[in-house]
Formats: structure tokens, C-alpha cells, sequence
């Protein structure tokens, strides 16, 4: 619970000073509107800065206190939190007395753009209808949202409970920063559309409350504007009517006889379509045809440059694996090189040799015979006949 919680509760837990202070807070608020009768500056007396009329109903202008004057509601421009404040706000608190911000603790609050509606208690007016204005430098292109549907508020309200006058201050005109220009043009706007809208309200009196001289100036302004224009719309209705009906019969006529001109522009464009469409059609293609070579020489482009660095990668993996397995190798032994030189020379030298030694033996037939080796390769020069030495033969 939040401080200003607490402290709404606690004003409106408090005793009561006197029994006809109990007894008219309780009252319900169509009892009090009946029975109250407290004097104050009635319609009739004021001296409005301005006056018109709009369904009937009079819309008054007017420069003074709003707390003296004696209507069926008056309207305040109240915080979210309803518990009093500066300007307007804390001099309506002040003229009714501790009872109405009692009632307003117990309302728990009011939303921007709402309204709700008290008992005026020491005030002239019956009522006081409280609405919570937007805060114009928080949101400058929503606040005219939200200040249209106050005033909008306050006037159904009056419609509820079948009120017969109220009393407009400048809404959010004041510390919320609203311009008075603009907020005086949507406080007329509002009201004027309420009562067209509206022709069987029961508002017959609408004033719009002024305090300073400069918020008069501004807000007088805007109030004869909209009067002119009233009184123009006024005079059309009499006189303009007729003067509408010859303007609409020349536009007819004027209108009659472009009709030929038209169909032939018409037909020149049926006629100038088609060739516009095939024009563009060709172009369409043309463009086409050159964005799909574009893409396939992207495409291409792509593929070559995505195999290269395939072929790059491949390299630079190939490259680090055989640099593992070297560094992994073992080293070679010196011994061993020199032993596998020793034994090729040793290799070599053999058969050198046995190609030089290279001797057919021939097996000897008999004891006595002669075998003769001869050197392997062929001999040079013719080959000598074969000379057997003769044995004797030997007798039996």
C-alpha cells in the first residue's frame, strides 16, 4: 500500500465533527440536489464577455470565480488521485470544506479522461464534477485524445443526473501545460458536436470560466470565431440555399459537356494501353533475361571461388598431416646406413669377381682323361679343332 493509499484512508476513517455533517455526507446525491439551497451568482446576474446559442442552448463566456457561482455542477480540474491540489483544484477544496475531500478519498481515484461527480457541500453549486486532464508535455500528440473525452465525460454526467446548468473551468490549461488556444478551440468543439448530437439534453446553460485576463483575451477569440461562422451558416440556410442550387445546376451542365471529351480521352488510352502494355511487357523480359545471366555468372563465380578454397583447405590440411607424422617419425640410425652401404659395396666387388671366375667344370669320364677347363665368354679370333691325344689301347 502506497502512501497516498494511507492517506486516502485515513481522511475517510475520520470522525465526523457534528451529526449534520454525518447526515449530509450519507445522503445520496439526488436527495441533496433536492434540499440544497445555498445563494450565489446566478446566470441571469452575470456579465458575460460573450454569449451564443446552439440547438437552443445558451453558451456563455464569462470571467470570475467559479466557486461563487450557483449552477447544478461546476467542473474541476482534478488530480488521478482526487485529494485537492493547487490552482482550480485546491480553491474548490477550499470553499466546500473537509467533506468533500472525504468524498473524494473514498472514490479511490479517477482515470485520465473519466470524470466523477460529488456533492458541492459549502459551494453555490449543487455538484462538482471532477475530470482528470492530460498532462500536455508527457504527451503532446495524445493529449487532445484525452481532453476531448473530459469534456465529453463531463457532460453525460449531466445528462445522468438530468442537470439543467454547468460551469467549464480551462481543463489542463494551467500546470499541465496545455495551450489555452487549443484548449479552449476543443472545449467549443466538444460541446458544439455534444449538442447537435444531443438535441434532447437537459443542459440548457453552458459556461465557460475564465480567471486571468490573458486566458480571456485568448478564449474570446476563439468564441466569436466559432459565433461568425455560426451566424454565416445562419444566413445560408436562408438566403445561400438558392444561390447553392444555381452553382450545383451550372456544375451539371458545365459537367454535361465534358462528358464527349472524356469518352475520347477514354478511348485514346484503350487504344494507347496495349501498346504501352506490350511496350513494358518487352522490357519486363529484357530485364529478366539479363537479371537470370547476372545470377548464373554469380553462380559461377561462386562455384569457382568455393572450389578453391575447397582446394586450399584440402592443401593446408594435407600440408599440417604430414607435418604430424614427420615430427612423430623416429630418427634414423647412422649405424645401420653405414652396414647397408658396407654390404652393397661388398655386393658388388662378389660379383665383379665371380663374373671374372665364372668356370665351367666338366665331369672326367675316366681316370686318365685330360679335362680342360675353359674360361667362360667367347674366344677371339676362329676356333681351334679339337686335337684328342691318342692312348693306346690296351690288349686283353
Amino acid at each position: 500500500m502506497t502512501y497516498i493509499n494511507e492517506y486516502a484512508e485515513r481522511i475517510a476513517n475520520e470522525p465526523f465533527q457534528n451529526k449534520k455533517d454525518k447526515e449530509i455526507f450519507e445522503m445520496r446525491l439526488d436527495n441533496y440536489i433536492k434540499q440544497k439551497n445555498i445563494k450565489g451568482l446566478t446566470i441571469t446576474k452575470l456579465n458575460p464577455l460573450s454569449h451564443k446559442q446552439i440547438q437552443g442552448r445558451n453558451l456563455i463566456l464569462w470571467q470570475g470565480d467559479i466557486t461563487k457561482l450557483q449552477v447544478d455542477a461546476i467542473v474541476n480540474a482534478a488530480k488521478k488521485t482526487l485529494l485537492g491540489g493547487g490552482g482550480i483544484d485546491g480553491a474548490i477544496h477550499k470553499a466546500s470544506g473537509g467533506l468533500l475531500l472525504r468524498e473524494c478519498a473514498s472514490l479511490c481515484g479517477c482515470e485520465t479522461g473519466d470524470a466523477k461527480v460529488t456533492k458541492g457541500y459549502n459551494l453555490p453549486s449543487k455538484t462538482v464534477i471532477h475530470t482528470v486532464g492530460p498532462i500536455y508535455y508527457k504527451d503532446p500528440e495524445g493529449a487532445e485524445v484525452k481532453l476531448r473525452s473530459c469534456y465529453r465525460r463531463c457532460l453525460e454526467i449531466c445528462d445522468e443526473h438530468h442537470f439543467h446548468s454547468i460551469a467549464f473551468c480551462l481543463v489542463s490549461c494551467g500546470i499541465y501545460g496545455y495551450p489555452v488556444k487549443e484548449g479552449a478551440q476543443v472545449s467549443q468543439d466538444v460541446v458544439t458536436d455534444y449538442l447537435n448530437r444531443n438535441p434532447n439534453t437537459s443542459l440548457t446553460d453552458i459556461v465557460f470560466t475564465v480567471f486571468s485576463n490573458a486566458d480571456a483575451e485568448i478564449f474570446h477569440q476563439v468564441f466569436d470565431r466559432n459565433v461568425k461562422k455560426e451566424k454565416d451558416g445562419l444566413k445560408e440556410g436562408k438566403v445561400g440555399i438558392e444561390q447553392k442550387k444555381k452553382e450545383i445546376e451550372i456544375k451539371q451542365q458545365q459537367e454535361k459537356e465534358k462528358e464527349p471529351k472524356r469518352k475520347e480521352k477514354e478511348n485514346q488510352q484503350l487504344i494507347q494501353k496495349p501498346l504501352e502494355i506490350m511496350k513494358t511487357e518487352e522490357k519486363d523480359q529484357q530485364k529478366e533475361k539479363e537479371q537470370k545471366k547476372e545470377l548464373e555468372q554469380k553462380k559461377e563465380s561462386d562455384q569457382k571461388k568455393e572450389q578453391q578454397k575447397r582446394k586450399e583447405k584440402q592443401g593446408k590440411e594435407l600440408e599440417a598431416k604430414f607435418g604430424q607424422e614427420k615430427s612423430h617419425e623416429k630418427p634414423k640410425d647412422k649405424s645401420n646406413e653405414k652396414y647397408i652401404q658396407l654390404t652393397k659395396e661388398n655386393r658388388k666387388e662378389k660379383e665383379k669377381e665371380n663374373d671374372k671366375q665364372k668356370i665351367k667344370v666338366i665331369p672326367k669320364k675316366k681316370e686318365n682323361e685330360q679335362v680342360k677347363i675353359e674360361p667362360q665368354g667367347k674366344p677371339k679370333g676362329k676356333p681351334k679343332e679339337k686335337q684328342m691325344d691318342k692312348q693306346p689301347i690296351k690288349k686283353k
